[in-house]
């Protein structure tokens, strides 16, 4: 992910952010189009966050059931959540450790497989499912430059609380990406 931050949330650990060389692009367009991000601004409170998540097959034992209600309740978004940079100064991919681990420990059992593995294989395919969610931003944010006019919030405001075809693409682009 070279593009963004990475927020990984959990609930026992300091914060730390991973440097994104997309920032100062951002920062320009922050600058450019200053009243249309401070329309949109949500002030999203500074998270928990650590390095990397961390695989623990305990944690993953603890919080399986509830990831898979969650999971079915809510979706891929009970992982993992992508914040766009049209509504926060934190945006970023946000994953919460503790479902990611209840997830690799629900698919290490039914695959019968090693929970390290599964736990990358889970890890990978939130962190891709997540990016084409940037990807879609990315792309309006390219289309509101050429056109100077607004495309990405009013898409975003029409498809709240989420788009069904963007989260079926996503699933899609998750699922197909190598």
């Amino acid at each position: 992910m070279e593009f963004m931050d990475i927020h990984i949330f959990s609930k026992s650990r300091r914060p730390f952010e991973i440097s994104s060389s997309f920032d100062k692009f951002i920062m320009e367009l922050r600058e450019r189009y200053k009243g249309f991000f401070e329309e949109v601004e949500t002030g999203l409170d500074s998270h928990e966050l650590i390095v990397e998540p961390i695989a623990n097959e305990e944690v993953g034992e603890r919080y399986a059931d509830e990831t898979l209600r969650k999971v079915e309740e809510l979706g891929i978004e009970t992982i993992a959540v992508y914040i766009p940079y049209h509504l926060s100064r934190d945006w970023g991919i946000y994953v919460f450790v503790e479902m990611l681990n209840g997830l690799s420990k629900l698919i290490s059992k039914r695959l019968s497989m090693r929970f390290r593995d599964a736990f990358a294989c889970c890890e990978r395919a939130v962190l891709e499912h997540e990016s084409f969610h940037f990807q879609t931003e990315y792309a309006a944010t390219c289309i509101e430059t050429i056109n100077t006019k607004p495309s990405y919030l009013p898409y975003f405001e029409r498809s709240r609380p989420y788009s069904l075809d963007e989260e079926a693409i996503a699933n899609a682009w998750m699922l197909t990406s190598s």
